[in-house]
């Protein structure tokens, strides 16, 4: 085998809504290499985050790249089927379907990616001097997040970060969430038409 190793680096992105029929579904949910503000609406549903790859190394990256997020600067976790904040859903087409090129391009020759909505890793090779797009099909999850996180994500090789550049860092936000109305006392109304605060409840019910 040769010698040296492969240069991998992360170099676009985009988010995608994922439309049910295609892994290179066209709806763009945000521009290029920006970030992606996560409606309250659509918190446990499949988005597409697509990343874009380059080897300018010396050698083939064949070994597993795994995704990671990171809440608010608290640390970089694998997303999986069963983690916190963002974890992988099935969505569409087919766990491990091939992707075209829909990202920037770059000197290098373009090969097809993966698709993942599985496990969170891709391996498919990445000859030097080709770049790759890989689609993870996740989630956000409502019964951790609250509102207002920033979430930054990373493509792993091999579980580290050795031979990774990070151009850019694909990034999400999570819109405010509506708060939830304060006190347990129902509000009543004395006469149709006025409607009385807890404040003037208080003579008239127990609260």
């Amino acid at each position: 085998m040769g010698g040296g190793s492969p240069a991998l680096d992360q170099f676009h992105y985009r988010w995608y809504d994922d439309d049910n029929t295609d892994v290179d579904a066209t709806t763009g949910l945000a521009a290029e290499d920006n970030t992606y503000e996560v409606p309250a609406a659509d918190l446990g549903t499949s988005h597409h985050l697509r990343i874009k790859l380059g080897n300018s190394g010396a050698k083939v990256a064949n070994a597993a790249r795994t995704l990671q997020y990171n809440v608010d600067g608290a640390g970089w976790n694998t997303v999986t089927t069963t983690s916190s904040n963002v974890r992988m859903i099935a969505g569409q087409p087919t766990d491990a379907d091939a992707t075209a090129e829909l990202l920037g391009t770059s000197a290098r020759t373009f090969t097809a990616g993966e698709y993942d909505d599985a496990d969170g890793s891709t391996t498919h090779n990445i000859q030097p001097g080709e770049d790759t797009e890989d689609v993870w099909s996740i989630e956000f999850r409502s019964a951790d997040l609250s509102g207002g996180e920033s979430i930054d994500f990373r493509v792993l090789y091999e579980g580290a970060t050795t031979i990774m550049t990070y151009t850019v860092t694909p990034n999400a936000t999570i819109a405010t969430l509506p708060s939830p109305i304060s006190g347990t006392t129902p509000l009543v109304f004395s006469n149709p038409g006025t409607l009385l605060g807890l404040g003037q409840l208080a003579g008239l019910v127990e609260i």
